[in-house]
């Protein structure tokens, strides 16, 4: 008695009393659902046993990965952590919202169809350059090549706009043209 044991017991008996509720049916309607849910439980005591072998299972595998976990949360794990939140941040604040992306990101749709459509058309435009090369190749060889490669100019008469012969001055036509100095 002298240890204090008797006033412990009335204030636990009175910290029940200021939980308890006062009216009379509250405490039968609290009384009969603790039933049920106990009632319930043992009903389920499989489901509730399964639970705990999870549980227990989870706690073996973390027991195993016990280095892995000192690692996660050393500095240089946290260190990481901040790291790889921070890109996921500015990653998701480049697109315009990884929700949408993830929930509804119908803009998607529209956009990969429109870039399906235009490399479409640039693998067949691809196609018709491949087409038409060989022949842009055969006309520039042929034809403008050998020219460039022999230049000449045969000058077989030159008439003035009076109607007489200026072949005489060839030279200082070619100077005129630019073809000599």
């Amino acid at each position: 008695m002298a240890s204090g044991s008797i006033q412990r017991a009335q204030n636990a008996v009175v910290n029940i009393n200021s939980v308890t509720p006062s009216a009379a049916g509250e405490l039968n309607q609290i009384a009969s659902r603790v039933a049920t849910d106990l009632g319930d439980l043992s009903k389920n005591v499989d489901l509730v046993d399964l639970w705990l072998t999870g549980l227990s299972g989870a706690g073996n595998v973390m027991a195993t990965r016990t280095t892995a976990f000192q690692f996660w949360f050393s500095d240089v794990g946290i260190r990481g952590f901040k790291r790889n939140i921070l890109v996921a941040n500015s990653m998701g604040r480049l697109l315009p919202s990884v929700g949408s992306v993830y929930s509804g990101g119908y803009w998607l749709v529209p956009m990969m169809t429109s870039v399906a459509t235009a490399t479409e058309s640039i693998q067949h435009a691809k196609w018709s350059i491949e087409d038409e090369l060989p022949k842009w190749r055969r006309l520039f060889t042929d034809y403008f090549m050998p020219q460039d490669k022999y230049p000449a100019i045969n000058i077989t008469s030159i008439v003035g706009p009076d109607g007489r012969e200026m072949s005489g001055d060839t030279e200082q036509v070619l100077r005129m043209l630019g073809a000599i100095p």
